[in-house]
């Protein structure tokens, strides 16, 4: 029965694949999101710069210099936090692939589990059924063979009775055995 095991139960003999993305529609969508937000992010900051330019014109430069380098350091500060929410949705992602995929794997264990007890079961009923047709034929044999026996004992009955008689008649199939 071992050998007929597929290969993800018994123990892990087969070739191991390196982990890749099951869904290729997935991956698009979430590389699409990801270039989507790329693009509104650098419209803000094209944006913002536009604006904080025509803010700042009436500063001295040293003020304006100074409010730039400001507004800059938040600008940087909102793209790591985008960068932060990214990993995490990321993380997120890919930790709904894999309890995803170990659905998926435990389905297919469970399903070739259930296959492997089917044919058990199978060939457990195949064997059953053969024994009972021996045990049949078997039976039948014996049938056979008493009935043939009790009909040898009948003529030697009568060769025995026509032997002491001989005046007595042998009956017709007697005399044709």
């Amino acid at each position: 029965m071992g050998d007929r095991l597929p290969p993800q139960l018994r123990g892990g003999q087969e070739k191991q694949e390196p982990e890749r993305r099951e869904d290729p529609v997935q991956d698009f969508w979430r590389q699409e999101i990801i270039q989507r937000q790329h693009e509104a992010y650098r419209r803000r900051i094209a944006e913002q710069r536009a604006e904080d330019e025509a803010d700042l014109a009436s500063l001295s430069p040293q003020a304006r210099a100074a409010e730039l380098q400001r507004r800059e350091a938040k600008r940087e500060h909102e793209v790591q936090e985008a960068a932060w929410r990214n990993a995490e949705r990321e993380a997120a992602w890919a930790k709904d692939e894999a309890e995803q995929k170990s659905k998926r794997d435990a389905a297919a264990k469970q399903q070739a589990q259930a296959q492997v007890e089917r044919e058990v079961r199978r060939e457990q009923w195949q064997h059953q059924r053969q024994a009972r047709e021996a045990q049949e034929r078997a039976a039948q044999a014996q049938r056979e063979a008493d009935a043939a026996a009790a009909q040898l004992a009948r003529d030697r009955e009568e060769l025995a009775r026509y032997e002491h008689d001989p005046h007595q008649e042998m009956s017709e199939p007697a005399r044709e055995r």
